[in-house]
């Protein structure tokens, strides 16, 4: 079975991120992202830059 990671859930919010235009349901996804890095970053101690670029071409111009 395979493990669903940080980085998995951190692709799945930024896809459905790029596919609504509802702003309340925005505005959820990137407080859940928010809550990811914050997780990840306490949990290694991996700064958000880091974190954003071994996300594989994550491209987070768009999440304005």
């Amino acid at each position: 079975m395979e493990q669903f990671t940080s980085e998995d859930e951190l692709a799945l919010y930024c896809r459905l991120l790029t596919e609504t235009t509802d702003v309340d349901r925005r505005r959820i996804l990137l407080l859940l992202i928010a809550c990811v890095f914050e997780e990840e970053e306490l949990s290694t101690g991996v700064g958000l830059k880091s974190i954003a670029t071994r996300m594989h071409g994550a491209d987070f111009s768009r999440l304005h």
